[in-house]
C-alpha cells in the first residue's frame, strides 16, 4: 500500500508541475496579448526592438503626425476666419467713414452754394470796379479777381477753400459775362 501511496503522491506532484507550467504559459501568453510593450521592454532596454514594438511606435508616430496636422489645420482656419472678420469689419468701418466724410463735404458745398446764391451781388461789386468803369478797367479787374480766386490756386488749402474758390470764380465769370453782353447790346 505504501507503494501505491507514493505513486499517487508522485502522480499528484507531476500533475501539479504540469499544471503550473501550463498555467504560467497561459498567463505569459495573456500578458503579452494584453500588454505587448511590457513583454518587449527587456528587448528595448538592450537596444533590440521586436516587430510589435516597431509597428506600435510607427502607428503612434503616424497618429501624432495626423493629430498635429489636424490641430494646425484648425488653427489656420480659425486664424483665417479672424483675419476675414477683421478685414470685413475694417472695410465696413472704412466705407462708413468715407460715406460720412463725403456726406459732410457735400453738406459744406451745398451750404456755400446756397449762401452764394442768396448773396447775388451786382457785377461792379463782384469785379470791384465803379459802375461807369471802362471796358479796359473791367477786363483788368476781371483778370485780377479770377487769378485771386482760381480753384487751382486754392487746391492746397483744403476742400472748404476749394469749394469757396469755385463759387467765387463762377460769380466772377457770370459778372464779367453779364457786363460784356449788356455793353455789347
Amino acid at each position: 500500500m505504501i507503494g501505491t501511496d507514493i505513486l499517487s503522491i508522485a502522480g499528484l506532484a507531476v500533475c501539479a508541475v504540469i499544471g503550473y507550467v501550463v498555467v504560467s504559459r497561459i498567463l505569459g501568453f495573456v500578458t503579452r496579448l494584453l500588454r505587448p510593450s511590457v513583454a518587449t521592454q527587456g528587448k528595448a532596454r538592450t537596444g533590440q526592438a521586436g516587430p510589435n514594438q516597431q509597428a506600435d511606435e510607427a502607428a503612434r508616430a503616424e497618429n501624432a503626425r495626423r493629430q498635429e496636422e489636424a490641430r494646425r489645420h484648425e488653427w489656420d482656419a480659425a486664424e483665417e476666419s479672424r483675419r476675414q472678420g477683421k478685414a470685413n469689419a475694417d472695410e465696413a468701418a472704412s466705407k462708413k467713414r468715407d460715406e460720412q466724410v463725403r456726406r459732410e463735404r457735400q453738406e459744406r458745398e451745398d451750404a456755400v452754394r446756397s449762401k452764394a446764391r442768396r448773396e447775388r451781388r451786382p457785377w461792379y461789386v463782384v469785379l470791384d470796379v465803379r459802375e461807369d468803369a471802362s471796358a479796359a478797367d473791367i477786363k483788368a479787374a476781371y483778370r485780377r479777381k479770377i487769378s485771386d480766386y482760381h480753384p487751382d490756386r486754392m487746391a492746397s488749402l483744403g476742400d472748404d477753400f476749394r469749394v469757396l474758390a469755385e463759387e467765387r470764380s463762377k460769380e466772377i465769370n457770370e459778372a464779367y459775362q453779364f457786363i460784356r453782353q449788356s455793353r455789347d447790346a
